[in-house]
């Protein structure tokens, strides 16, 4: 199955894991999303102060010790936790989090958090990690660790139950708000709800209009149909995201509290009209997708489509809010929790199942992009010994006889930050010699394509040798010596792993006219990099032409480059 089909597809099949099959939209006028008869219970609002934009809360011990989640690694989340930080999460009955904008717009937002426990802690043996970057203070009498740099947060503990931890700054507004308690917009917000819910969050946009009216005006315009969406943010006052996963009816909630009735009508059409735009806008690109495909007409990829076309529909469906009033709703509630989770298990599935090809694909991409890297820094290296001894590294070093001794790859060693390496050498004696041999173990990584499955010290990056070419016997290129310019010109290549080299051997990739392309092009899936003389990377493409490849690879020879399948 063609990969961005893939990858559609899994997209697809991960959002309706959020919003299982087996849930329907709580529609009712007037719902909040909430389906329980026991007593509301109120947040704590102590500490949150009149600055405070964004608020999150989750209920660890709820979430830990209910039957629902017993396929949780308790035990371990336990232990780890006392371990690392002497704290059982178990033990957590609330951790609340504050977030204030900052008076300087290049100035990160201030935080506090406020942790409730539900037995008696100690400062002092509590979060060590944290505490070595502390130092002892002392707050209205009663000593509290203070973070010894702004990104540090000091830790407090106003009684044995409750630690504070928190950006010194806002550690002193948090407990002033303790003292003298300013209702701000935040916990005006938060008095109207209840704290029935497994984790909840409140975002206020009116502190941070500015900064998304300046993001929006410095970023890329949205594509032409979508460009009415930039007026949402203007439209928003608060966004709430309220779960609940224990107890007879999980639900998950999300409100978008517009400015008003007017605003939220308005924002529900331009919802409708995105969502609408990006439906078609991945089919059109499943179905160029499709199209791409070596073989279209194959029965198994085009089941696929239609499947992905089937969840496609129901997840835009899904995601649709319901306007009540001021706010747009969009609300999962499980009536069948057993039924959920059976259905989930399948979702699960089958996404493992197309997400392995694809976890391979991004493994790849970075193995790819990391040898690039070596690649880069291989050739930084010969700049700097080029600028040094005034001429390009030769294959090798040479004994008065023109037997060659160590590879190119030992000598630029100095300048990979590998001198204590490069001095274990003797450098008159062969690659082979008792002593040198012994070395060959030492390989550093940076000669070794990630994803090359050569042996131990074989490495996989050879210069090309040949008549006419970077590297020609013991003649000392120059750079003025490449007249065909330093980013047509090949200085290294990215060889199959089957024509990997022990990397200390004075040998690399000899040309054959005949076959010029030989031990090059499995590197990576269809691609191989090389190294040009100007310090740049490209990948090429296994199916070069000939010509234009051997016009690469030549330091002079006059030919014209044309578009090259990088």
């Amino acid at each position: 199955m063609f990969r961005t089909h893939k990858a559609t597809l899994c997209v697809t099949l991960a959002a309706l894991m959020a919003f299982s099959p087996s849930v329907a939209l709580a529609q009712q006028a007037g719902s909040t999303g909430e389906a329980t008869t026991s007593p509301a219970r109120k947040l704590n609002l102590t500490y949150v102060t009149p600055g405070t934009f964004a608020t999150a809360v989750v209920h660890p011990r709820r979430l830990l010790t209910a039957p629902e989640m017993q396929m949780l690694p308790v035990e371990v989340a336990s232990a780890a936790g006392k371990q690392e930080l002497g704290i059982d999460p178990a033990e957590i009955d609330q951790v609340m989090a504050l977030i204030e904008a900052p008076q300087d717009r290049t100035a990160p937002p201030a935080f506090g958090i406020v942790v409730r426990f539900t037995r008696a802690y100690d400062l002092g043996s509590i979060l060590q990690p944290l505490q070595k970057m502390t130092e002892p203070a002392m707050f209205q009498g009663k000593a509290y660790r203070r973070g010894v740099r702004p990104d540090v947060p000091s830790l407090f503990m106003p009684d044995d139950r409750t630690l504070i931890l928190a950006q010194e700054g806002m550690f002193q507004k948090m407990l002033a708000q303790e003292t003298n308690q300013a209702p701000g917009p935040m916990s005006q917000a938060l008095a109207a709800m209840d704290d029935s819910d497994d984790a909840m969050a409140v975002v206020l946009l009116d502190p941070l209009r500015p900064m998304i009216r300046e993001a929006l005006r410095k970023g890329p315009p949205p594509p032409g149909p979508l460009a009415g969406l930039v007026q949402i943010p203007d439209m928003i006052a608060k966004v709430e995201a309220r779960v609940k996963l224990t107890g007879t009816s999980p639900r998950m909630l999300l409100s978008l509290h517009a400015t008003d009735e007017t605003a939220a009508a308005k924002l529900q059409t331009l919802i409708d009209f995105g969502l609408m735009v990006g439906q078609q806008m991945m089919m059109a690109q499943m179905a160029k997708d499709m199209a791409r495909s070596p073989n279209p007409n194959d029965p198994v990829q085009q089941a696929a489509m239609r499947y992905a076309q089937r969840l496609s529909e129901r997840m835009f469906k899904a995601i649709r809010p319901e306007r009540v009033g001021n706010r747009l709703e969009l609300a999962t509630q499980t009536q069948n929790p057993q039924q959920a989770q059976l259905t989930n298990v399948a979702v699960i599935g089958v996404l493992v199942a197309l997400l392995l090809p694809a976890v391979q694909a991004a493994r790849e991409a970075a193995r790819r992009a990391k040898s690039l890297n070596n690649m880069k820094q291989l050739g930084l290296s010969m700049h700097i010994y080029h600028d040094k001894y005034k001429h390009w590294p030769t294959s090798a070093n040479y004994d008065a006889q023109g037997k060659p001794l160590l590879s190119w790859r030992v000598h630029i060693l100095p300048y990979l930050d590998q001198e204590a390496l490069y001095k274990q050498f003797h450098l008159d004696e062969p690659w082979d010699s008792p002593h040198n041999k012994k070395l060959i173990p030492l390989m550093p990584e940076v000669f070794r394509n990630p994803s090359s499955t050569a042996e131990p010290g074989e490495s996989d990056y050879l210069m090309p040798v040949g008549p006419g070419l970077i590297s020609e016997g013991q003649k000392k290129r120059s750079i003025r010596d490449i007249r065909d310019g330093t980013s047509n010109t090949i200085a290294m290549l990215e060889v199959d792993p089957d024509k990997a080299v022990i990397w200390t051997k004075p040998e690399d990739w000899n040309y054959d006219p005949n076959n010029p392309l030989s031990g090059l092009g499995k590197a990576h899936p269809g691609v191989f990099n090389a190294l040009f003389m100007d310090g740049h990377v490209s990948s090429i493409a296994a199916g070069i032409d000939a010509q234009v490849f051997h016009a690469l690879l030549t330091i002079a020879g006059g030919e014209a480059i044309g578009n090259i399948p990088f």
